[in-house]
Order: C-alpha cells, then sequence, then structure tokens
C-alpha cells in the first residue's frame, strides 16, 4: 500500500521513457516537492522570463532528484560513457523534453512512472519497504540500514 503523505527525506523511484532521437530510457530517485515548494517555484516561474524559467526548471531538478542513470560521452566524438552530474550546469544540457519530464514528476504534476522491466515482487517489496519507513518516520533508506 502506497501512503498519500511526504516524510521529510521521502525519495521516489521514476522513469522516464526514451524519445527516439532525442533521449534513451531515464530512471532516477527524487524528492517530490511539497505544496508551499510547488507554490514559490511556479510563482517563480510565472514571474520570469523563457530563459530564466528554463533555469528555475533545472534547479528544481538538479536539487530534487537523488541519484539517476543519464550518460553521456566523455569527450565529443569520445566512445566512452560517464555519468551526468546532477548540476545546474550538466542539467540545462539534458534534452529539455526530458528535463521537463523529470520536473513535472518532481512537481506531482504526473505519475512518477514505473520502468517496464520491473517485476511485481521486487515492486511489492519497495511498497512494503516505502510503508514501513513511513510508519516509523524514516526514508526508505534508513529504515532499511536500521534492519
Amino acid at each position: 500500500m502506497k501512503t498519500s503523505y511526504i516524510h521529510d527525506g521521502y525519495t521516489v523511484k521514476g522513469f522516464v521513457e526514451g524519445m527516439p532521437g532525442v533521449h534513451a530510457d531515464a530512471r532516477f530517485t527524487f524528492r517530490p516537492a511539497l505544496a508551499q515548494e510547488r507554490a514559490v517555484i511556479r510563482d517563480k516561474i510565472v514571474a520570469s522570463q523563457a530563459r530564466e524559467s528554463e533555469s528555475i526548471v533545472a534547479q528544481t531538478v538538479a536539487k530534487r532528484v537523488v541519484d539517476w542513470d543519464l550518460l553521456k560521452t566523455a569527450a565529443l566524438g569520445s566512445d566512452e560513457l560517464v555519468s551526468v552530474v546532477l548540476t545546474l550546469e550538466e542539467v540545462l544540457r539534458v534534452p529539455q523534453a526530458l528535463t521537463v519530464q523529470i520536473f513535472n514528476r518532481i512537481m506531482g504534476d504526473t505519475s512518477p512512472g514505473e520502468a517496464p522491466d520491473a517485476n511485481p515482487e521486487q515492486r511489492n517489496e519497495q511498497v512494503d519497504a516505502d510503508v514501513a519507513a513511513a510508519i516509523a518516520g524514516t526514508t526508505p533508506e534508513e529504515h532499511a540500514a536500521k534492519n
């Protein structure tokens, strides 16, 4: 059973399906924005010019995504892949279509998404862990570390 309460430090696993020619599948863990945070972010976006609003979206993603599986080439023309670091500078280089979808999940405007390779048993175990952590008033990671 999923709860409808966001504890401080609570994280959610997210998934965005790849868009051919634009970006690959993205798996990530994020901290959902709370009501007051959402209001402040939205007010800033409404009051800003386009360039600044893109920066606000990227800042939100950089701040609220805990980890992700995004890769880039080590250098232009290289075949070596390295992780995309979660900094504002790097997030601004992620395709806008992907950044906006991650942002919408952070803001609670869309479902976190579910990776097609997630099996039902793993999902049930994750839900059980999330519920146990919520009852204990901890993050799932803190709860797992204690047990």
